[in-house]
């Protein structure tokens, strides 16, 4: 089973990724092919294909008086994988995979990196990260269940990824 990853990007799509991930997706498609010097339908394309795989959201806005999309990164923070899971700067896969795996009081950057996952990370990325790193459904909902909500015992493991 393949799973997306930023080495399948194409040379073209990680430089889009890069400079969106730079803000310059703020003022719409427009100003990202005027920054990346290529056509509006070659961009638009490639965000539209990105978004599709998870890597960018689109944002409808309105900018003196016209509709735009803003385009932003899926998931903010430092990129701690080849996958689009990203965390904050001071953590890592090392603290987010001890975070899924632990029984034992999480440290303060475990915790952050498990919080954040389930909170900001979209489910069929977190699915794709936990299958590419073996660990199931099951463990992933009770490590939410034990360290993210521990007051909440009704949640299902499909339920905690947001999925039906």
């Amino acid at each position: 089973m393949s799973y997306m990853t930023f080495q399948t990007l194409t040379t073209k799509q990680k430089a889009l990724l890069q400079i969106v991930r730079n803000g310059a997706g703020q003022n719409g498609i427009y100003a990202l092919s005027a920054a990346l010097d290529r056509p509006y339908r070659r961009v638009y394309d490639n965000v539209k294909l990105m978004q599709e795989r998870g890597y960018v959201r689109l944002i409808p806005v309105e900018r003196n008086g016209k509709k735009a999309l803003a385009v932003t990164p899926a998931v903010t923070g430092a990129v701690m994988t080849s996958m689009n899971v990203s965390l904050p700067k001071p953590v890592t896969v090392k603290d987010l995979l001890a975070g899924l795996k632990a029984s034992r009081p999480l440290t303060t950057c475990e915790q952050i990196s498990l919080t954040t996952f389930f909170a900001d990370v979209p489910a069929t990325l977190a699915v794709r990260f936990l299958n590419g790193h073996g660990i199931s459904l099951d463990q992933a909902a009770d490590a939410y269940n034990r360290h993210v909500m521990p007051e909440q015992t009704d949640v299902t493991p499909f339920g905690v990824l947001g999925i039906s």
